[in-house]
Parts: C-alpha cells; structure tokens; sequence
C-alpha cells in the first residue's frame, strides 16, 4: 500500500502526481499512522465489523503495466458520520491490502459535468474535475473502481461531497471586520456612486466589511488537484464523530455559493477535535486546509 511518506515529489509541481498515497489523508484523523493501520488490519481481522461495497473487475496498473484484476471495496460502517474505506485486491492465494483511507459519508448529491480524470498510478483510484454553475470542483472519487468504466468525459453525473481537515482554526475576531480605506471606496464610488458614505463635507468615508457569510474553497496545486484552502461559516451544529477512537467534530461549511444565492454548496467536514480549544458553534467562521472526496449517488433512471 502507497503512502506519501518519504517518497521523491515530482520535479514539475504544475502537473498532476500520480504516485501521491494517502498517508497525509491519514494524518487528518491522527499523526500516528502506523496506529491507524494497525487499527484497520484490526479491522479487518472482526470481519463482523464491516461489510463490502463491491468487487469489481478493473485494469489496474503495477510498475507502469496494465492488467486485469478484481478489486474487493470494504467499509467500516456508512451509517456514521465517518467511515474507513479499505481496498483489497483478490489473488489466488488469498487478497493484498492495497489502499485504505478515511471516507467523510454524504448522501446529498448534485448533478455535475465530468471534465477530467486524474488516475494514480494503481489505475483504480482518480481525482476527478467536474464543473458545477461554471465553476470547477476536483475531488478523489471514493468509488472511483466502480464506476471506472461508465465514465465518459463530458456526461453528467450526480456526485455527494465531503471532507476531511488536514488542519483548522477558527477566524479571529479581529479577521472578521476589515476596513477598506476612502482612496479605494471613491475608486468604487465611480462605478457605482451608492457604494461609499461621505460625511459633511462630501468626503469618502472608509468603508467597514463583515466577513460573517465570507466562503470560499481554491484549488491551486496541481500536484494535489482535490487539495483546497477554505474559509466558511459552521452551517450546522457540530457534533462528536469518532473513527478508531479518534475525537472528531462534524460540521457543515460552504465551498461555493453564487451571488444571488440560487447555487449553494454546503458539505460535511470532519476536523480533529484537537484543532479547537472548544467545540466550535453553528455561525463560527473557521479556516483551513482540506482533502475534498466525493462519491457518485446513482439516480433512478440510471
């Protein structure tokens, strides 16, 4: 199983890589991810303690070569606010754990238009970049070796999305007003004169800016495309979420909204509980780091 531990990052950090693991989406739940693994080969070993999501045939990849394989797709359980996803590959002389990560479970999907596909290099684990109110989200698609072959770049499909904290904090309250000085309000004032106040005397007065609804989630690295800074309001209350004994807090937050507010798009994060002194309150601003995974919802006429 590949983790991206120790291993050389590529020379080129404007194109994707594909030999990335998911020891850092590990990390998210603890800094002890020989623990982590250790927990899911316990897992593994009370088999009453997880169920199987598929086993599909697909063309992996092993040393840059092509081949048939059935992969078998195991959760821990996803009724929780969390899960682990464990990955094995079937062989003659029994089955080979080759991935496992934390999963953040989501069931509220909406229709997006598959633009890209990213593959790591096993071949059945992808980045996808897909386009929503013509804004691009990319996201590691957890039931990639499913629906690997059906994929057609270009169609639509219906995609719930969630994520995991690799770090976050709640916004200082000294962050969340800022003040935008008078050159730059009377600047403003010239493209639209009902922008600025003015005093008395008909000066430009400083303009005050809440940041209490501010949300927003960039995707710039390309290396780790469904990587995102965010900032965003709690949209929901916060409650407890454990997964291996692990404290966690799940939360709603906003990764993109419109102007007019028609297309808003609030998913589950689960962050550690370590990262606030305490739990954090629905309408707090928090800000961080993120791993962004989806999963395909099928519809009815699918």
């Amino acid at each position: 199983m590949q983790y991206d531990l120790e291993y050389e990052q590529p020379a080129n950090e404007d194109v994707f890589d594909p030999n990335q693991g998911h020891g850092s989406h590990l990390e998210c739940i603890d800094d002890d991810i020989d623990q982590i693994l250790q927990s899911a080969l316990d897992l593994l070993a009370k088999s009453k303690n997880i169920r199987m999501i598929a086993s599909p045939e697909v063309m992996a990849k092993r040393d840059g070569k092509e081949y048939d394989t059935r992969l078998i797709l195991l959760s821990k359980n996803e009724d929780q606010d969390i899960t682990a996803r464990i990955i094995l590959e079937a062989a003659d002389n029994g089955a080979e754990l080759v991935s496992m990560f934390p999963y953040v479970v989501n069931n509220q999907s909406i229709p997006m238009a598959l633009k890209k596909i990213d593959e790591y290099a096993n071949g059945f684990e992808a980045v996808l970049t897909c386009e929503y109110d013509d804004i691009e989200l990319r996201f590691f698609d957890v039931d990639y070796p499913i629906h690997k072959k059906e994929y057609v770049i270009g169609n639509t499909y219906s995609f719930a999305l969630s994520a995991l904290a690799y770090q976050a904090e709640l916004v200082p309250e000294s962050e969340m007003l800022f003040e935008i000085e008078p050159e730059t309000v009377e600047k403003m004032c010239e493209v639209d004169p009902s922008v600025g106040e003015r005093d008395e005397n008909g000066n430009v007065l400083p303009m005050k800016v809440s940041m209490d609804i501010f949300a927003a989630c960039l995707q710039n690295d390309e290396r780790y495309p469904d990587d995102a800074e965010f900032w965003s309001p709690i949209q929901s209350k916060v409650r407890k979420a454990t997964l291996f004994n692990y404290d966690l807090y799940r939360m709603e937050i906003t990764i993109h909204q419109d102007e007019s507010e028609e297309h808003i798009v609030n998913i589950p994060l689960v962050a550690r509980a370590s990262f606030f002194e305490d739990k954090p309150g629905k309408g707090i601003s928090i800000r961080g780091h993120l791993w962004l995974q989806g999963r395909r919802c099928l519809s009815e006429n699918e």
